[in-house]
């Protein structure tokens, strides 16, 4: 069966539940990926990522749903094509290649049907987008972690195959290589016009290649997005936490300001409410390096904990004024400022307004309340006329 104007990937509704386990691995998963795109399905161990990989690429079967590739139903009710007439390549987590075949055997691998001159010309073309054409007669023994990656890539491609799937590229590659393979991956990816799904539990290689991010947690996306959507606006506690670091405060949006909360550590701006209403309560997500370490800072805390990152200082810091007991986590980067702030300091600092989200809800703000019914404290709500001098 054909379905016309599909983009190369379509699930709909796939679920998938292993024997013995309560909870479906993957449940009513819809999903499209667009010609061309590198989209990555991030979240924890145990979240279904992997799974659902393995469905898209035929080495599973759903419980429920189909999937499209090419607008061509390759699973669904009564349908199943096999892995290697899918059109889809795969990218093993441990690369998968044939150890007693040379770089430019593995990659000629999946090629069927041509003559070998095609076939060597084939080859030859891929090697030499890799980077790796030099080495085609070693074997994969012979090689680093990174052009192995390479290879797998290469043979992946090979049969030029609608979509690329990629299982936990950078996971056995250690720190400067794994920045240095995402930016040439995603590098091979694009010129080669490659359609791809990406599977990762780190936010950092999530946020570097995607061009689209799907959050997933328990067997389900949580949000779709651009990796600037999904890290600035997260639509979830959940989202917000597991994206990057976050400050997640319990707020309500104010009745007497329009674009204010009302939340423990005073009233905040908010550009984008959602179109949630005034009364309306909610969590306020406010990155740490949206704090900034500010001499004429409003707010003023207490320093608590000092974390060197290198690039940048984790400083813990518990809220002294306008309203205390607030605790709080500022990225800042090294400075003469920042590398003399010692634990137990008084600091001031203040919130850039434009970088605030908010997650709306009484789910939201019992989630990290710990129980239902949370409410903003009333002793933390502020007067009106405190709005400007708070921030």
């Amino acid at each position: 069966m054909t379905v016309n104007f599909r983009p190369p990937l379509v699930a709909e509704g796939l679920t998938k539940r292993y024997p013995g386990s309560p909870l479906p691995a993957v449940r009513n998963l819809h999903l499209e990926v667009r010609a061309g795109e590198i989209l990555t399905l991030l979240g924890p161990s145990g979240c279904g990522k992997t799974t659902t990989l393995r469905l898209l690429a035929g080495l599973e079967h759903p419980d429920a749903g189909a999937i499209y590739v090419q607008g061509r139903l390759v699973c669904g009710p009564g349908v199943w094509v096999p892995p290697e007439r899918r059109g889809v390549g795969m990218v093993f987590q441990d690369y998968a290649l044939f150890p007693h075949l040379t770089v430019a055997e593995n990659v000629a691998f999946g090629l069927r049907g041509l003559s070998r001159g095609e076939r060597e010309r084939r080859v030859s073309e891929l090697l030499s987008l890799v980077g790796l054409r030099g080495l085609a007669r070693r074997y994969p023994h012979e090689l680093s972690g990174g052009q192995q990656q390479r290879v797998a890539l290469a043979r992946a491609l090979a049969p030029r195959p609608a979509v690329v799937l990629l299982d936990e590229p950078f996971s056995n590659l250690d720190a400067a290589l794994r920045v240095q393979m995402r930016e040439e991956v995603r590098r091979i990816l694009k010129e080669y016009g490659t359609t791809a799904v990406l599977v990762t539990h780190d936010q950092k290689d999530a946020l570097a290649i995607s061009d689209r991010i799907a959050v997933m947690n328990r067997g389900a996306v949580e949000q779709l997005g651009t990796p600037q959507e999904v890290y600035a606006s997260p639509r979830t506690t959940f989202v917000a936490r597991f994206v990057g670091q976050t400050n997640l405060l319990p707020g309500r949006l104010s009745e007497r300001r329009p674009y204010v909360v009302e939340t423990p550590l005073g009233p905040v701006p908010c550009a984008d409410l959602r179109g949630a209403r005034p009364g309306t309560q909610c969590v306020v997500s406010i990155r740490p390096d949206s704090l900034d370490l500010d001499p004429q800072g409003r707010l003023l805390g207490r320093v608590t904990r000092i974390v060197y990152g290198g690039n940048v200082l984790e400083v813990l810091v518990e809220s002294l004024e306008p309203f205390p007991g607030v605790p709080l986590l500022i990225h800042t980067p090294p400075s003469p400022v920042a590398s003399g702030l010692r634990e137990g300091q008084t600091v001031r600092f203040s919130l850039r307004p434009d970088s605030v989200s908010i997650i709306e809800g009484e789910a939201a703000c019992a989630a990290i309340a710990g129980h239902e019914g949370y409410r903003v404290p009333e002793a933390a709500v502020p007067e009106e006329s405190e709005l400007a001098h708070s921030l």
